[in-house]
Formats: C-alpha cells, sequence, structure tokens
C-alpha cells in the first residue's frame, strides 16, 4: 500500500470530480497520488450522487425511478464495502508502523468512513 496521505485530499476529490465530469473512460485519473481503493470509492460515491439526482426526476415514469433506485441501493453496498476493505488496508498500514508500546486507539468514526465524509464534504462544497 502507498503512503497514506489525508492532507489536501479534498484538493484530490476535487480534480477527480472535475475529471469525471469529462465523461473519461476510465476512472483513474494519470498522475494521481491516491489510495487505489480511496479513488474507487470515492468514484462509487460520484456515481451514487448522480442516481440520487436522477431519482429526484419527475419528468419520467416510475419504471426510470425502480431502475434508478435499484442502482442506488447497488453503489450503497459497493460503497459500504470499499469503506470496509479501506478500513482493512489503513489499519494494516498502521499496524506495520506502530510501535508494540502503543496501545489500541479506538473512534467512533473508521478511518475509510472518515475518508468517505471528506469525499462528501468536497462534494457539497
Amino acid at each position: 500500500m502507498e503512503e497514506l496521505h489525508l492532507n489536501g485530499l479534498p484538493e484530490v476529490f476535487d480534480r477527480c470530480l472535475a475529471y469525471w465530469h469529462t465523461d473519461p473512460g476510465d476512472y483513474r485519473p494519470a498522475g494521481l497520488l491516491l489510495n487505489p481503493v480511496a479513488l474507487e470509492l470515492s468514484y462509487r460515491n460520484y456515481l451514487l450522487w448522480h442516481e440520487e439526482d436522477k431519482s429526484r426526476r419527475t419528468d419520467v415514469d416510475d419504471g426510470v425511478i425502480a431502475t434508478v433506485k435499484r442502482a442506488i441501493d447497488r453503489y450503497n453496498q459497493e460503497r459500504n464495502d470499499l469503506i470496509e476493505k479501506l478500513d482493512e488496508a489503513i489499519l494494516a498500514w498502521l499496524e506495520e508502523r506502530r510501535p508494540s508500546e502503543v496501545a489500541d486507539v479506538t473512534n467512533s468514526e473508521s478511518p475509510g468512513g472518515i475518508v468517505d465524509r471528506i469525499w462528501i464534504l468536497s462534494r457539497k462544497i
């Protein structure tokens, strides 16, 4: 796993958003230094938010909305799975570097959840 950096994460997400809005063939921007799981999680959030925008449309029939809602459910499950995968990667990375005398630290939010929240805040801005 490459180095974990949270400084500048909102700017990285802003760059990703701009890139994704060009409708590229590959969701991974060239030269981006971001953990691949965090990038994939961010992309799933991007897709999820666009589906949620579609679900609020009033100019389509209920069948279209039902299809969109199923996509939202799928993206939400993928998002949760990626948060857990990112948590595992971050915790493994920390375990490799943690001095043995340091006690375990608990938090109400998992590391993957924190990255997810930063992405959501970037999207809202």
